[in-house]
């Protein structure tokens, strides 16, 4: 596994770190602390915490389940991991012998205890999927979406998948749901919903999300959602006001929309990836947002990365050129 934190990279051996080989991805989340960086990367009944880039503990997370001798997952599967900044603890969310249990790790004296358990099949519906919020995690059965409040385990709304085509969850608990030819913003803290005059069976929609800070949304209004259609592209506001729109992005030369980021602290800048892996950047100019550049070079879709020295002469030149043909390895250095 890698890790960053601030320009520190460091790389985490799984059977070091947890004592058995891998059998599933860890869960991983990075949180900021008393100035410091924490990453905490859980798999199983086991919890692993740096401190930037310095292993301080491996924790249990349930000291009262049953472990075998030879240290596996032991039938407990995590699923996700908030961080309360509040009360500076971690939710831990697992999935163990026909239970959803809710755990709490305190950051300060490093334990966890059971917060809440509700058993699966009776007041949650067995799930495949699922998607996480801040306060709640969407849990996707096979014929539901089940909206679960992560404090209370309490199912607050069920959505019928047979109506239902897709459900993207943001941070700031509120989620964008595409319902036939409609799409549908929803408020989790109050069951608010806001409708969008968006054809979800002919267009993509991406909110933005990926770099939001969760104190920038205080409702619905100040939720921005790229809109990919056939033909034209929009970014509009949360109360449906348009504030950008161009046919000349659009899904028939772009593809569907994939990424929309903001840029900064206030919403003003934003960044999108379409299919095609070009990139734009918006920036508001007066009253209006305005597109002030496209990159097409595909900088969105990186897959390899090498680094090497400029050549001092034509036969270094040639050795590079060659060795470049060649590349196999995601990255390296020569």
């Amino acid at each position: 596994m890698l890790n960053t934190a601030g320009h520190s990279n460091f790389e985490i051996d799984f059977f070091t770190a947890f004592g058995y080989e891998v059998e599933s991805a860890p869960v991983v989340g990075m949180f900021d602390f008393n100035g410091h960086t924490i990453s905490c990367i859980a798999h199983g009944n086991r919890v692993v915490i740096y401190q930037d880039a310095h292993q301080m503990a491996t924790e249990l997370i349930d000291s009262t389940h049953t472990m075998s001798k030879t240290p596996t997952s032991d039938g407990m599967e995590v699923l996700l991991m908030t961080y309360d900044q509040t009360a500076n603890s971690v939710n831990i969310l697992v999935r163990t012998q026909g239970y959803l249990k809710s755990y709490v790790l305190d950051l300060a004296s490093r334990q966890t205890e059971l917060a809440s358990a509700v058993k699966i099949g009776t007041e949650i519906l067995p799930f495949t999927n699922y998607q996480s919020t801040l306060h709640y995690a969407v849990l996707e059965s096979d014929s539901k979406y089940q909206v679960l409040d992560l404090s209370s385990m309490k199912i607050i709304e069920k959505l019928e998948k047979s109506s239902t085509k897709t459900i993207q969850a943001s941070p700031n608990d509120d989620i964008i749901l595409t319902s036939g030819a409609k799409t549908i913003l929803m408020d989790l803290q109050n069951t608010k919903k806001q409708e969008f005059t968006v054809d979800g069976q002919k267009c993509s929609v991406a909110r933005n999300q990926a770099t939001e800070n969760l104190g920038d949304v205080s409702s619905l209004n100040d939720v921005r959602v790229a809109v990919s259609c056939p033909d034209t592209f929009k970014i509009v506001t949360g109360d449906n006001k348009v504030e950008y729109e161009s046919k000349s992005l659009n899904q028939e030369k772009n593809g569907k929309i994939k990424k929309f980021f903001k840029s900064g602290s206030d919403q003003q800048s934003f960044i999108t990836q379409f299919e095609d892996a070009s990139l734009q950047f918006f920036s508001k100019q007066g009253s209006s947002l305005q597109l002030l550049w496209t990159r097409e070079e595909a900088l969105s879709g990186i897959q390899q990365l090498e680094i090497f020295d400029t050549p001092q002469s034509a036969e270094q030149s040639a050795q590079t050129f060659d060795y470049i043909k060649n590349w196999d390895q995601t990255v390296s250095i020569a």
